[in-house]
């Protein structure tokens, strides 16, 4: 049997935990806070998943089969982990980016919809589509609990058999296994300052009730 150690618990590192110790991988998740916190860049309230990439069709098929397995897991935790909210994306003057992806989505057969600014006002009755030319609607688009999708990926990695590890990994001292990933994000500059160099930004997010 492989082993493999996984430094870092975010979406990445939990995803891969995951998946490796449901194909038989002796897996062990390190992580030096928990998953979901909030100084990690998986953490937070959600993230949109949406299949309109413009003419970026590989994005479609990749966010198509994310929202796929992101299913899979809700059936496997038990966990509402995406709310299909539904995106509509205002066009204005340019539309090659929206003819680009209403193209993408007919071709992988996702739900799609170019609604007129009158239409558009009576699906939406709280804004003003004055000014648009029209709107790309994809109805089963929406958004994915960020931190409870990764606390979950996690969660169920250690139900296939993967051991969580709760401590700070270092470098100098890498762990045994006959692979380890360094899943470590914004830290992996700090981790190996000689070989990875990354500009970190703060960005505020609120959320209104």
């Amino acid at each position: 049997m492989p082993s493999v150690v996984v430094v870092g618990a975010g979406v990445f590192g939990a995803a891969l935990a995951h998946r490796l110790a449901g194909s038989g991988w002796d897996v062990t998740l390190v992580e030096q806070y928990t998953p979901g916190h909030v100084r990690a860049a998986s953490g937070g309230e959600n993230r949109l998943i949406r299949c309109s990439h413009g003419p970026d069709d590989w994005y479609t098929r990749s966010a198509k089969r994310a929202l796929e397995l992101w299913r899979e897991l809700e059936e496997e935790a038990g966990a509402e982990l995406f709310v299909p909210s539904g995106v509509a994306w205002f066009v204005a003057e340019s539309q090659e980016w929206a003819a680009a992806s209403e193209r993408a989505l007919i071709a992988e057969g996702i739900d799609v919809e170019r609604l007129s600014p009158d239409e558009a006002g009576r699906l939406f009755p709280s804004f003003d589509p004055s000014g648009l030319t029209s709107v790309l609607y994809e109805p089963g688009a929406g958004v994915v609990r960020a931190r409870d999708a990764t606390r979950t990926l996690a969660e169920q990695a250690v139900a296939r058999g993967a051991r969580f590890v709760h401590e700070h990994a270092d470098p100098s001292r890498p762990p045994e296994a006959d692979h380890v990933v360094w899943a470590c994000g914004p830290w992996l500059a700090q981790l190996f300052p000689d070989l990875v160099e990354l500009t970190v930004t703060r960005q505020e997010v609120f959320f209104f009730g």
